[in-house]
């Protein structure tokens, strides 16, 4: 929100958050991993699909698709936590896909559909930064789920950790 009204602040006031054209890049993840592949980070393969169509047309792709996939909002992951409790859900075949776009509101008109990358969430790392002006790190913590009361549910205890190639590849992002 902050973000949002970033322009409209009072002359001289130093906001210590960027405005929402960065903060885009961050939170819209078609802007995130484009940056990522660009700088040869992995990211899982992603199709953003906008209507129930475009996922029809992806599904019966001469390529095929190789399932499980995992479906989850590319926006307001928080509405949809909300809504049904996961904040993404793994199907196995299409038939499934289109029963579970069909049930979850067409993924509120932004579904991102991925490749499932095998292991437990306790594998997601997560990086928090704070950078300078001159996108110097200045404070930096990560983290990893150890527990939820479902799988990709909010997390219910995290523990804290360091990883050199999640700081490298966060920092570079």
């Amino acid at each position: 929100v902050l973000s949002d009204c970033h322009g409209e602040l009072p002359k001289g006031l130093r906001p210590t958050f960027p405005d929402k054209s960065v903060v885009k890049l961050v939170r819209e993840k078609r802007h995130t991993y484009r940056i990522a592949e660009e700088l040869h980070i992995p990211v899982p393969k992603t199709s953003f699909i906008a209507s129930r169509d475009e996922l029809g047309a992806l599904l019966s792709a001469a390529d095929g698709v190789e399932y499980p996939v995992l479906l989850r909002p590319e926006k307001n992951s928080s509405l949809f936590l909300s809504r049904y409790g996961r904040k993404a859900l793994i199907c196995n075949n299409a038939d499934e896909v289109m029963q579970t776009y069909d049930s979850h509101e067409g993924f509120l008109g932004a579904l991102l559909f991925q490749e499932l990358i095998p292991g437990g969430e306790n594998l997601l790392h997560n990086f928090i930064g704070v950078f300078n002006a001159t996108s110097d790190p200045i404070a930096l913590f990560m983290n990893r789920k150890r527990r939820s009361s479902k799988r990709f549910s909010a997390c219910t205890l995290m523990e804290s950790m360091w990883h050199e190639t999640v700081l490298d590849m966060s920092v570079r992002l």
